[in-house]
């Protein structure tokens, strides 16, 4: 957050635009945060907190965050309006490529600091590591490894049907790094709903390949994870 606050507030100084255009019909951004916040505000007044300080912090707190959702997201918008398709993709691509070398940078620091090749199956350092070895691949974002795993998730989607080999089988070699079972889960459904409906004989090769990357690191790399997702 404290980047994050800055760096939207550094934004909004350099494009001073609100102009968010949320309707209910055709709405320009989603209104979703919108309605998160009006459910929070009709639990408050339902709950009849209104004089507990505690209770009234943590709504503002929380209506604050999903502002800040609101504030990113209209900037993602206006960056998105006005470049053109090949701008945002080469910016998606550079992003993605980013994140993979920070999170690489993130697992080599830790082999450097184990002295341990695979440091999924480390257990010195009271387990340090081990099977909580990829809650430390948080890449470029700096934030949970959950994050880092369902942004790479996206990845493996996006430059699939893109048919971008390369970046996918980088985007799911980060993905496993991260060792999030769920979002390796969420993944393995969209490979198989886009493998039966909707994928071309190239694409069902590469969600082969990926699935196959993703056995190996289950079963060689990380078998505690395998355990543990069973």
């Amino acid at each position: 957050m404290a980047i994050k606050v800055p760096a939207i507030a550094l934004v909004y100084l350099l494009q001073f635009d609100f102009k968010f255009g949320f309707s209910f019909k055709n709405s320009r951004l989603p209104l979703f945060y919108l309605l998160a916040i009006g459910i929070a505000l009709f639990n408050w007044v339902i709950s009849r907190n209104y004089f507990n300080i505690n209770y009234n912090i943590v709504l503002l707190t929380g209506i604050g965050f999903w502002m800040l959702c609101i504030l990113a997201m209209h900037q993602v918008k206006l960056f998105v309006e006005s470049n053109d398709a090949e701008t945002i993709h080469r910016t998606i691509i550079a992003f993605f490529i980013i994140n993979a070398v920070l999170s690489f940078f993130n697992i080599t620091a830790i082999i450097w600091e184990t002295g341990y090749l695979n440091p999924y199956t480390y257990q010195g350092q009271f387990q340090k590591y081990f099977i909580s070895t990829g809650d430390y691949i948080r890449g470029l974002t700096f934030d949970t490894s959950t994050t880092n795993a369902i942004l790479n998730a996206f990845g493996c989607i996006y430059f699939l049907t893109k048919k971008n080999a390369g970046m996918l089988l980088l985007c799911m070699a980060v993905m496993l790094l991260t060792a999030s079972n769920f979002s390796n889960l969420i993944l393995l459904l969209c490979f198989a709903m886009l493998f039966i409906f909707k994928s071309t004989r190239d694409q069902k090769s590469l969600i082969a390949i990926c699935i196959m990357f993703l056995v190996v690191f289950m079963v060689k790399v990380s078998p505690q994870n395998y355990i543990y997702a069973h």
